[in-house]
């Protein structure tokens, strides 16, 4: 979540960490039940969706959340942003482990992240 250190600096981490929370729980409402979202490093989420059979339901998911992430929240009164890059992974093409799903998820991450400064 590009823009959060911000918060963090500007608000203090626990407020920043409440607003994690209220990013995630935004982002749990995209997906199904079955599904979790989880914490991978400080600023990324990620989202676990053993069902999906590949690529293309990622990408769909992906177009779900963004607006959701990317929606201010309201810290002591003020309006915060952050920017999403989102990448998607899917094994068997990815790997088969969560070492290898969470590398490629990352790197598609970084990827996105570029093609919209680019």
């Amino acid at each position: 979540m590009d823009g959060f250190k911000s918060i963090n600096d500007i608000f203090c981490h626990p407020v920043g960490d409440h607003s994690a929370i209220q990013w995630a729980t935004r982002l749990a409402t995209c997906i199904r039940l079955a599904n979790t979202v989880f914490v991978t490093s400080v600023l990324n989420l990620a989202c676990y969706c053993p069902e999906f059979q590949g690529g293309d339901e990622a990408a769909a998911v992906s177009e779900t959340i963004r607006p959701q992430l990317e929606t201010p929240n309201v810290l002591d009164g003020e309006f915060v942003m952050v920017h999403a890059g989102i990448g998607d992974a899917a094994t068997p093409s990815a790997g088969r482990n969560y070492r290898a799903l969470i590398k490629q998820a990352n790197m598609a991450m970084y990827r996105a992240k570029h093609n919209s400064i680019t």
